[in-house]
């Protein structure tokens, strides 16, 4: 009997691991993983959320690389997300570390959806990826959440 408790505990334990790695493993995506088309990121309470990149033109003779930020609300009430993101690059990170200045906050309405886009209307949704004038920091290797709560 005392074996049959242990085994069921040690089955439980596994499936939780497995599950809770599951669970996280889109809290980081790969550059090539982030294309030009909306790619699922994560999903949390109701609310889905995906990403693409787009090229800009800022006005300066080359684009600019921008993500773009979509929040879909599944749920029947509005939802209040705060948010920012960790973009790490071949030589250092941005989003790292003072984390207030990327730092965004945003409301989706119950049963809408929210996209970032090239018009910047609400900045919030967008992030610079690269910025073709500033080299020091390298080439793009990954985004992932410091923190992506509901609240």
């Amino acid at each position: 009997m005392n074996q049959r408790k242990n085994f069921g505990r040690m089955m439980l334990l596994l499936c939780a691991l497995f599950l809770g790695n599951m669970t996280f493993a889109q809290e980081s995506m790969r550059a090539d993983e982030i294309g030009n088309k909306w790619a699922s990121y994560t999903t949390l309470e109701g609310l889905n959320v995906s990403l693409k990149k787009e090229k800009v033109d800022v006005g300066a003779p080359d684009a600019f690389t921008y993500g773009m930020l979509r929040f879909e609300n599944t749920t029947s009430n509005d939802i209040t997300v705060e948010f920012f993101f960790e973009l790490q690059y071949e030589n250092g990170c941005v989003g790292c570390g003072n984390v207030e200045e990327y730092r965004k906050v945003v409301t989706i309405p119950a049963g809408s959806t929210l996209e970032g886009d090239a018009s910047f209307e609400q900045p919030e949704l967008t992030f610079l990826i690269n910025n073709p004038y500033t080299t020091d920091l390298g080439a793009f290797q990954s985004l992932k959440a410091g923190q992506l709560i509901i609240k």
